[in-house]
């Protein structure tokens, strides 16, 4: 039984524990007593103090602050000034680039594709179950579609692919395909990771085509990849085992020529279990991750 096969039947365990993906916390257990109660709150507490006065002090968040940004927009600007993953699609494209921001509220990435793609045709569809709230800089250089919607719903993705093709045509696709989803916190940190895991497994099934990939299968324009040959797919993921990272970078390899896993851009919180799997120069159609 591979990592995947296990990850998904913990997956379906969790999500059965927890019907929807989005819960913003676990059922809670009763207080055995309020003695015991009051304890728990005032750990809370402190930890909470201890939190906000780190969030306060972190220069990345100054940072954001002053600049009007929010701290997601440094992550894709480090993981681009080292690994090129926008700046060489959008030489090759020349300013031409089609760009899906999975994950996108407040808009931290939205902004960063918006600035760093160049010319004046490029489009970037923003989905995420909440509207972005930051000011985007440079509009006038990019189009950006947003959609508020949940992404694992086929009405979203109908839509995305509906944009998609009023720029590149029926059988178009995008040239980079970004994910900065994450599930809602439970409060258990495995719970946490699996979910937020099966997000990725899920944006990468729609990049690469879901009739190519985990034994997946769909009709019509709904099974084909939504990434153009040579394009990039960037995904966050949270630690869950070196067996699960290594089977990502496999299943990724499968149709990237050029992939990245466990990698933490410098603005990521030192004490965060985030990580990103980078995976380039998409090979099309061909092999078959299973």
């Amino acid at each position: 039984m591979t990592a995947f096969v296990k990850c998904r039947l913990l997956i379906q365990k969790t999500t059965a524990m927890y019907p929807s993906r989005f819960l913003s916390s676990a059922p809670k257990k009763k207080a055995f007593n309020s003695s015991l109660k009051k304890k728990k709150k005032k750990k809370k507490t402190a930890s909470s103090q201890a939190w906000i006065q780190r969030h306060i002090s972190d220069p990345y968040v100054k940072k954001g602050a002053r600049e009007g940004v929010p701290r997601s927009a440094y992550k894709l600007e480090e993981l681009d000034d080292r690994y090129g993953v926008l700046k060489d699609v959008s030489r090759l494209r020349r300013g031409n680039v089609v760009a899906i921001d999975l994950g996108a509220s407040p808009g931290g990435w939205t902004s960063v594709l918006s600035s760093r793609l160049l010319g004046g045709h490029s489009a970037i569809i923003s989905v995420d179950l909440m509207p972005l709230s930051v000011s985007l800089p440079s509009l006038q250089s990019s189009t950006v579609h947003p959609i508020v919607g949940d992404f694992s719903d086929e009405r979203t993705q109908r839509e995305i692919r509906k944009i998609v093709a009023a720029h590149r045509g029926q059988e178009g696709a995008a040239d980079i395909i970004l994910s900065d989803m994450a599930s809602n916190f439970t409060g258990d940190k495995m719970t946490d990771a699996l979910r937020t895991l099966s997000l990725c497994e899920e944006a990468m099934a729609f990049s690469v085509g879901r009739n190519n990939c985990f034994g997946l299968t769909a009709d019509g324009d709904e099974g084909r990849p939504m990434l153009e040959r040579g394009g990039v797919f960037v995904c966050k993921y949270f630690m869950c085992g070196r067996e699960n990272e290594e089977e990502i970078r496999d299943a990724s390899a499968s149709y990237f020529g050029n992939v990245r896993v466990g990698v933490k851009p410098p603005s990521s919180r030192k004490d965060s279990a985030e990580r990103y799997l980078l995976a380039m120069d998409f090979r099309g159609e061909g092999s078959t991750i299973v």
